[in-house]
């Protein structure tokens, strides 16, 4: 993945940070894994060769959550039914289907990867995750990079237990290590 778009870089601790997108008015970047034993990090921009000053950040460790669909961490979650359409109240999974989501905060947890990396295939991870429906553990068939995405993203995929609650708001969360997520996640299920 690039480190430079439109003549312009972003650097971590002078470390250049993969770039998705670039504008007059925004740039989306990747951090880069590097950061992740400090505490903090100097961010620079650097724009035809002139970097502006470094602005100093906190670095926080990332804790494992699920995508929501409006990006707040709560509510109706960014969940793919088996057919891949979009899980909604108005579009419910079934008992025994199989569901898609995706996570951040966990890629750290599986193999080493290179900032920005894309990945081409299925590769478990090394971690255990367990997905709860409503509190309820739910089987896993994969969790690892989502093909096509950077390998940060994390795609699980469960089956939906014959026996799951049903609704159109039942609780999701994922526990990684002993740690549930805190978030308020929601997916249908009929």
């Amino acid at each position: 993945m690039d480190t430079t778009l439109a003549g312009v870089r972003v650097l971590f601790d002078g470390v250049p940070a993969p770039l998705l997108f670039v504008s007059a008015s925004e740039i989306r970047a990747i951090v880069p894994y590097a950061v992740t034993p400090r505490t903090s990090t100097d961010v620079q921009v650097e724009v035809q060769g002139n970097r502006t000053s470094p602005r100093t950040i906190a670095v926080r460790d990332s804790s494992p959550a699920i995508f929501t669909l409006d990006g707040s961490g709560i509510g109706q979650g960014a969940v793919q039914n088996a057919d891949g359409t979009l899980n909604s109240p108005d579009n419910p999974a079934r008992r025994g289907s199989f569901l898609t989501l995706y996570t951040s905060g966990l890629a750290l947890l599986g193999t080493n990867f290179v900032d920005g990396e894309i990945a081409t295939a299925p590769q478990m991870l090394g971690f255990v995750a367990s997905p709860l429906l409503a509190g309820v553990s739910v089987p896993i068939a994969y969790a690892g990079p989502s093909p096509g995405s950077i390998r940060a993203l994390v795609q699980i995929n469960v089956v939906v237990p014959a026996n799951a609650p049903t609704g159109s708001a039942v609780s999701l969360a994922l526990v990684v290590s002993s740690m549930t997520t805190r978030q308020r996640v929601t997916v249908a299920i009929r």
